[in-house]
């Protein structure tokens, strides 16, 4: 300790110290000592402090993997009220006017379908068809109190996309991608590099510029799949995309329409 507190000093009261009787100089550096001693310190370390107390075992609880699911379901949540939101903060504003369509009749096939609203709820072609924030199609014919609907899940539709994890807020990968409508799967289709950071649960939003400014950002659907099955299988992996809102089980759709066109009724 004597030691340890001559190391603290200053170098000239070391020298001055140096040269009287460790009997004197321990009786002197005595209650600096007793400070040290106090604060947990001695010549060899600082003192361990040993607790009597001891704790109750902890309760068993959810496994890492229930929480990890939990977790992420939970992040698909929080998406899905983001996007929601986004989409209602879209649907007040002034400009637009959603219009809610009962689903009267379905092509042969799905390959399009007739609702119970037209020209007299402000109906006119190209506007966007949706389902919550899936899109759905946009309309193609107007009637006075019909509107025929072309679905985006039919032969021949090629559409761009952007896909992104379902679970993050921000997300922190994208691939932009074209993907094609192919019947047999009753999905999308891309063809992509094997490197794309792509993965099953991810979601497709369009970014098609060709479609109007209401229909870019909706889903288009979910990756279901990923596989081989490519023309260049050591290059290319081939990725599934499917609709969540399938046109045969939709009673009712509604129809974005921009107030500036309006010519029927509020």
């Amino acid at each position: 300790m004597v030691c340890l507190v001559l190391v603290l000093l200053p170098g000239s009261t070391v020298t001055a110290l140096a040269g009287w009787p460790r009997g004197l100089l321990q009786s002197a550096l005595a209650p600096m000592s007793q400070l040290f001693g106090q604060a947990g310190w001695s010549g060899d370390g600082p003192t361990a402090v040993v607790s009597d107390t001891t704790r109750a075992p902890l309760a068993e609880g959810p496994s890492l993997d229930y929480l990890r699911a939990l977790e992420d379901e939970n992040r698909r949540l929080r998406l899905l009220v983001e996007q929601l939101a986004e989409s209602n903060e879209m649907l007040t504003r002034p400009a637009v006017r959603q219009v809610l369509a009962p689903v009267l009749a379905l092509a042969e096939r799905n390959v399009g379908m007739t609702v119970g609203v037209g020209e007299r709820s402000g109906v006119a072609p190209d506007d966007t068809v949706v389902s919550g924030p899936h899109l759905i199609g946009r309309v193609s014919n107007v009637a006075p109190l019909t509107s025929d609907i072309d679905p985006i899940a039919r032969p021949g539709v090629r559409l761009q996309v952007r896909i992104v994890p379902a679970t993050e807020l921000q997300p922190n990968r994208e691939v932009f991608a074209w993907v094609d409508y192919d019947r047999a799967e009753g999905a999308f289709v891309a063809e992509l590099k094997l490197n794309a950071e792509v993965e099953a649960g991810d979601i497709a939003h369009l970014v098609d510029d060709r479609w109007p400014l209401l229909a870019r950002g909706r889903v288009v659907g979910v990756v279901t799949k990923l596989d081989d099955r490519t023309s260049k299988p050591l290059l290319l992996k081939r990725v599934v995309i499917a609709p969540e809102r399938r046109v045969e089980n939709l009673r009712r759709v509604v129809v974005l329409v921009e107030r500036a066109q309006q010519g029927g009724t509020p």
